[in-house]
C-alpha cells in the first residue's frame, strides 16, 4: 500500500473507533477505551511507516544492483533544496530537544537531480537526529569552492566506532553502539546514499568518534 491508503485506513478506523465508543455509556469507560484505541492505532500506523520505508530502500537497492535507478539531471539551486529538505524535518529535531541549524554559500545553479539529492541529504539529517541525544544540535552547511559544492552534516551524536567506519556503507551495516539503542533502521540508508553521489560524479567521506558525533560530507 502506498502512503495515501494507509492514512486512509488509519482515518476510516479512527473514525470507527470513534463510532464504537458511542455505544458506550459511561464517561470515564469510554476515555480510558478511547486512549487505549488511539494508542494502538498509533503504534500501527508507526509499524507501516517502518515497512512502507524498508520497501522503499530494498526496492532502491534492488533498481541500483540492476541499473535501473534512473536520475534526471535539471539545472538548479541545491542550497534551495537542502534548505528545503532542512525545513522538512525540523519538527523531528525539535521533538527531540534538537538543534537543528543551516548556513549555506550562494552557489550557482548546475545540474543534478533534485529528487535524488533530497532523498541524500532527507537521509543524512534523518540519521544525525535520530543518532542524537536530546540537547544536542546538527548542523548543515553548504559550501563554494573552485572545484565544486560540498553538503556536511555534522552532528554531536554518539558517533561510530573507529574499526566500523569501514563498513559503514555497505548494505544493511549497522554499527554495534546503534544496534544497542533499539533504534529503527534497515541499514541501507548510506549504501544508496553514496550511489546517488557518486552518479552525480562526487564522493562522499566521514569522520566519526564515538560518544562525540559524526562529521559526513558530499
Amino acid at each position: 500500500p502506498d502512503m495515501i491508503q494507509i492514512l486512509d485506513y488509519y482515518h476510516a478506523v479512527e473514525k470507527l473507533s470513534g463510532y464504537a465508543s458511542e455505544q458506550i455509556p459511561d464517561t470515564e469507560q469510554r476515555t480510558q477505551w478511547m486512549d487505549k484505541q488511539k494508542e494502538l492505532l498509533g503504534r500501527a500506523y508507526e509499524a507501516n511507516e517502518r515497512m512502507i520505508r524498508l520497501v522503499a530502500d530494498l526496492l532502491d537497492v534492488a533498481r541500483i544492483d540492476e541499473g535501473r535507478f534512473g536520475y534526471e539531471f535539471k539545472k538548479g539551486n541545491i542550497a534551495e533544496t537542502v534548505r528545503l529538505t532542512v525545513y522538512t524535518l525540523q519538527a523531528e529535531a525539535e521533538h527531540k530537544n534538537i538543534k537543528l541549524d543551516l548556513s549555506a554559500d550562494t552557489v550557482p545553479p548546475f545540474a543534478f537531480d533534485q529528487s535524488r539529492i533530497t532523498l541524500v541529504v532527507q537521509n543524512l539529517v534523518e540519521n544525525s537526529i535520530r543518532y542524537t541525544l536530546p540537547g544536542g544540535f546538527v548542523r548543515v552547511s553548504i559550501k563554494a569552492g573552485k572545484n565544486g559544492v560540498a553538503v556536511m552534516v555534522e552532528d554531536s551524536g554518539v558517533g561510530i566506532p573507529r574499526k566500523e567506519l569501514p563498513r559503514i556503507f555497505t548494505k544493511f551495516f549497522r554499527a554495534e553502539n546503534i544496534i544497542r539503542m533499539q533504534t529503527e533502521g534497515s541499514g541501507l540508508g548510506l549504501f544508496i546514499v553514496r550511489n546517488i553521489v557518486q552518479q552525480h560524479g562526487g564522493e562522499i567521506y566521514i569522520v566519526s568518534t564515538q560518544d562525540k558525533g559524526t562529521k559526513i560530507w558530499f
